[in-house]
C-alpha cells in the first residue's frame, strides 16, 4: 500500500528587532517545529480537578458566577460526581506545584493545561481576562460585603511558583488559547455591568463596539460560540489582534515573558487562516523553540504547511487506536493511520498530539468497557508509535467518566479517599521510560508495516540515524501469535534484539525473525545501538556516552543483586537507587527503581572513565543472585568495544562457552512455532 507524503512547505517567521508604536518590527528567518516536542511525553490537567493545594482560594456559595442568570457555584465534595459549568472541587495551580515531583515520577515532559486564565465557569473557556490566574486558582479575598477580589500579582506570582517548581524536573507548560470566544463578563462585552466603562452589550457606542456582531441590538441578539450567549465572538478586527499578539505588550508576549513554552489554541478551525499565520510569525519571533498545537477534530492538513499550527489534537487516532484495542479490524487501524500520515507533511506526522482522550470525550477507560487489559495494551501502542503522546490527568490511575462534564472527575488522590490504580500508574511509567530510553520510539522513522487480520497482529519497523532499529508488535486478539518477518533490509545476520516490555532476547537467523507475542499484549524489540544514554533513576551528569555498559539478559526480579566480571581497575559511579559493592572477583551491583523493580531489560552502569582507559575487550558476564551462575553475557560497549556477537580471539574459554550457550538459547527461542514467513506493506 502506498503512503503519500506532503512535502513540508518552507516558511519565513519575523524576528523582533525594534519597537515603535508599540507595535513589534519583524525580520524574517527560518521555521521549525520545536524539536523537543517530538521527545516529550506531554499531560493535561483541567486545573480545578487535578489537586488543591489551597483550600483558602476556593469558591463559596455567596460569590456571583453570573448575575444576569442568577448562577452562583455548587461546592460538591473532592471525588463525587460533576454535574456542569459551576461546580467547583477546589483545585488550583498550588496543587499542581505540589505534584511536581508526582509528574517528574510518571515521567512527564510537557503540561498542556485546560485555561488557567480568570473565568466563572471552571472549565474556564469564557476568559474574562487574558493576563490573570483565575480566581479560584491562585490568590483572592473577600471584602466586608462578601464580594470576592482576585489579588493579580499575588495570583501571578502563584503561577511563576508552579512553573518555578516544574522547571525543576525539566518539565514544560503549553496555556489553553482561547481566541474564538471570550466571556460575556470580559471588560469588553460586560453582560453583568461589573466595570465602569460601557461594554458592546451595554451601549453601541462602546469603544469595543466593533468587536462583536450585534444582528439585533434592540433584542441584544448577537453572534456567539455555538449560541452559548456566555462566549460572545470577537471578531477579527486590528484592534483585537494588536492585543492578542501584535503589540508589545500583546497576550503572547505577557505569558512568554512568565515563561510559557508554548498554546494550545481552543476550535482552531473556527479561526481564520489569516489569523493564524499573523498569530505564528509573532509568537515564533517571541519564542522560536515555542509550540503550537490547535484543535481540530478531523483533516487539520490546511493549518500544518509551516506556517501557521505545528502540530494538532489528534482525534482520529484516539478512535482507530480504541476501535482496536477494543478487538476492532487490524486493517481498519492500519487504513486509518496511514490516512493520518497522508494528510501530513512529515514534520507535522511526527509531532501530532496523539491522545487517546481529553476533556471533551469520555474517558478511554470507559470507551474500553472498563477493561485494563485493553487500556494497557492502548497505552503500549500510544508510547511506540510516531508523534507526541498525552496523557489525560488521571488516567494512568484508571480513572474512567463518560462524556463531558462526567469526564473531568477529580484525580483520585488516595490521601483524600481516592483508591489509584498503581498497577496501571507502573504500566504507565514503565512505558514511558522505555519511549524516553530508546529514541527510536520517539525521533524513529516509520519504516514498514505489517498486518494480519487472521493472526490479529499488527508490526511497526522504526528506523533512527540509519542504524538503531525498533521492531514493534502488538496483538489485539486473545491467543499467543508467532510472526516472522523479513529483516534483511534492516539488520544483519545474527543481530541481537531486547524485547525491552517483556525481557526477551531475540536473533535475527539469516534474514528473519520470529517473535512471539501474547494475547492482547505487545512485543517491543530494540536493536543494541538504539540504546539511549539515559540510565533510568541514574543522574544524567554522571557519565558520558563512551563510559556506558548495557547488561542483557532474562526477566531480573526487584533487588537483583548482578555481579559483573569485567576487566582489571575499573571503577563504577554511584548513582539513585545503585549501589556498589566490592566483590572478591568483581563488582556486586543492585539497580532498582523507586519501588524496587527493574523496568528496563538493559541496565545501564555509569563508568568513570576517560577515552583511552577501555582495554581492547571487555571480559563481562552476568551472575543473577551472585549463585556462582552465570545467566547472561555480554561483550559490547555502546560505539566503545566490539559489537554483539563478535568475541575477540584473547577472551576466556569460559565467557566463550557462556556466550555461546546464550546465543542457542536465543535462537531456540525464536525458532519456536514459526508461521510462514510475513510480509511487509
Amino acid at each position: 500500500m502506498a503512503i503519500l507524503f506532503f512535502s513540508l512547505v518552507p516558511y519565513a517567521f519575523p524576528a523582533v528587532e525594534e519597537t515603535q508604536n508599540n507595535e513589534a518590527i519583524v525580520n524574517v528567518v527560518p521555521s521549525f517545529t520545536p524539536d523537543w516536542v517530538k521527545r516529550a511525553v506531554f499531560y493535561q490537567i483541567f486545573p480545578d480537578r487535578f489537586r488543591d493545594g489551597n483550600s483558602n482560594n476556593s469558591a463559596s456559595r455567596s460569590d456571583w458566577l453570573w448575575k444576569k442568570w442568577g448562577i452562583t457555584p455548587l461546592l460538591p465534595p473532592w471525588g463525587s460526581r460533576p454535574q456542569g459549568n459551576n461546580d467547583y472541587f477546589g483545585g488550583d495551580l498550588q496543587g499542581v506545584q505540589e505534584k511536581a515531583s508526582y509528574l517528574a515520577d510518571l515521567g512527564i515532559t510537557a503540561i498542556y493545561f485546560n485555561p488557567t486564565m480568570d473565568s466563572t465557569d471552571n472549565h474556564g473557556y469564557t476568559v474574562i481576562d487574558y493576563k490573570s490566574v483565575g480566581r479560584y486558582f491562585g490568590i483572592n479575598h473577600r471584602d466586608a460585603n462578601g464580594t470576592l477580589i482576585l489579588d493579580y500579582n499575588a495570583s501571578l506570582e502563584v503561577f511563576r511558583n508552579m512553573t518555578a517548581a516544574l522547571d525543576e524536573y525539566g518539565i514544560k507548560v503549553i496555556l489553553d488559547g482561547v481566541f474564538n470566544h471570550c466571556s460575556a463578563k470580559n471588560q469588553w462585552f460586560d453582560i453583568d455591568n461589573d466595570y465602569p466603562t460601557d461594554g458592546a452589550y451595554e451601549s453601541n457606542m462602546s469603544q469595543w463596539y466593533d468587536w462583536f456582531i450585534f444582528y439585533n441590538w434592540t433584542t441584544k441578539d448577537y453572534k456567539c460560540w455555538y449560541g452559548y450567549e456566555a462566549m460572545p465572538e470577537p471578531e477579527e478586527v486590528d484592534a483585537y489582534k494588536y492585543y492578542v499578539y501584535r503589540a508589545n505588550d500583546s497576550v503572547l508576549k505577557f505569558w512568554d515573558d512568565l515563561g510559557v513554552d508554548g498554546w494550545r489554541l481552543d476550535v482552531g478551525e473556527s479561526v481564520s487562516h489569516e489569523f493564524w499565520e499573523e498569530f505564528r510569525a509573532y509568537y515564533k519571533a517571541l519564542n522560536p523553540e515555542g509550540f503550537i498545537v490547535g484543535e481540530h477534530w478531523g483533516n487539520a492538513r490546511d493549518y500544518l504547511q509551516g506556517n501557521e499550527w505545528d502540530s494538532t489534537m489528534n482525534y482520529p487516532f484516539r478512535w482507530a487506536v480504541l476501535d482496536w484495542a477494543k478487538g476492532g479490524s487490524v486493517w481498519s487501524l492500519d487504513n486509518t493511520l496511514n490516512n493520518i500520515r497522508s494528510w501530513y507533511p512529515e514534520e507535522a506526522f511526527y509531532s501530532l498530539f496523539n491522545i487517546l482522550d481529553s476533556h471533551d470525550v469520555e474517558r478511554a477507560l470507559n470507551v474500553l468497557g472498563e477493561n485494563k487489559t485493553k487500556m494497557k495494551l492502548a497505552v503500549i501502542f500510544q508510547m511506540t508509535y510516531p508523534g507526541v503522546p498525552v496523557v489525560y490527568y488521571g488516567d494512568e490511575v484508571g480513572l474512567s467518566g463518560s462524556d463531558d462534564p462526567d469526564c473531568r472527575r477529580c484525580y483520585p488522590w488516595a490521601d483524600l479517599g481516592g483508591s489509584p490504580d498503581m498497577d496501571l500508574f507502573n504500566h504507565y511509567r514503565r512505558l514511558i521510560a522505555i519511549r524516553k530510553a530508546y529514541p527510536v520510539l520517539s525521533v524513529g522513522s516509520l519504516e514498514k508495516r505489517y498486518l494480519s487480520t487472521v493472526q490479529k497482529m499488527y508490526v511497526l519497523a522504526r528506523k533512527y540515524n540509519n542504524s538503531s532499529v525498533a521492531l514493534c508488535f502488538y496483538n489485539n486478539g486473545d491467543m499467543a501469535q508467532n510472526v516472522t518477518i523479513d529483516v534483511s533490509d534492516l539488520l544483519p545476520d545474527g543481530a541481537l534484539l531486547t524485547d525491552v516490555l517483556n525481557n526477551r532476547v531475540y536473533r535475527v537467523n539469516g534474514t528473519t525473525v520470529t517473535v512471539e507475542t501474547r494475547g492482547m499484549w505487545a512485543s517491543i524489540l530494540i536493536s543494541p545501538s538504539a540504546y539511549s544514554c539515559d540510565s533510568y533513576g541514574s543522574p544524567k551528569d554522571a557519565f558520558q556516552a563512551e563510559d556506558y555498559v548495557y547488561v542483557k539478559g532474562g526477566g531480573f526480579p526487584a533487588n537483583t543483586s548482578i555481579r559483573l566480571y569485567v576487566a582489571e581497575n575499573r571503577t563504577w559511579v554511584d548513582g539513585d537507587n545503585m549501589t556498589d559493592v566490592r566483590g572478591p572477583l568483581g563488582y556486586n551491583v543492585t539497580m532498582t527503581d523507586a519501588n524496587g523493580s527493574l523496568p528496563l531489560t538493559c541496565l545501564g552502569l555509569a563508568g568513570n572513565l576517560s577515552d583511552g582507559e577501555w582495554p581492547d575487550y571487555l571480559d563481562i558476564v552476568v551472575d543473577v543472585d551472585s549463585d556462582g551462575v552465570f545467566d547472561a553475557g555480554l561483550d559490547f560497549v555502546d560505539d566503545v568495544t566490539y559489537l554483539p556477537g563478535i568475541v575477540p580471539e584473547t577472551i576466556t574459554l569460559k565467557v566463550i562457552a557462556i556466550l555461546f550457550a546464550t546465543c542457542l538459547i536465543a535462537i531456540a527461542i525464536t525458532r519456536r512455532k514459526e508461521k510462514p514467513l510475513a510480509k511487509w506493506l
